[in-house]
């Protein structure tokens, strides 16, 4: 898999959603059947690969991922308090695969509105990797 999609998953597995019903990889989007309130996962490069234990065989990846929760129309609280419960999530456990998972800010980011009024909140976090 790929760390957006797994981290998907473990938030769908934590309880904060349904992966392909109002959790969703990919930045936000409407149409078909995504809701107004739901979230979105997506990840990015991160750092430059580093070596495990000093050795050429294994590298270390860490990218880092981007969490959009959009809330429902006047769903403030709702959108902010889900954002909230994500980085705690994320804070203080680990997407299985992965040696660790950080947030990597004390509190989700408020991006304002979208064009139809929908709450938005961002929530980005740190996950490492061992690969060979």
């Amino acid at each position: 898999m790929t760390p957006d999609v797994d981290t998907a998953n473990h938030l769908d597995g934590q309880g904060h959603g349904t992966y392909g019903t109002d959790i969703f990889v990919g930045q936000p989007f409407d149409g078909g059947t995504v809701p107004a309130a739901c979230v979105f996962v997506e990840s990015r490069p991160g750092t430059p690969p580093g070596l495990y234990m000093h050795t050429a065989k294994t590298s270390l990846y860490e990218p880092t991922i981007e969490i959009w929760v959009r809330g429902a129309t006047d769903g403030h609280t709702a959108a902010k308090t889900l954002a909230r419960a994500i980085k705690v999530t994320l804070q203080t456990t680990t997407v299985s695969g992965y040696l660790r998972t950080i947030a990597l800010d004390s509190e989700p980011l408020y991006l304002g509105e979208d064009d139809t009024g929908r709450p938005l909140y961002k929530v980005r976090a740190s996950v490492m990797k061992k690969e060979q």
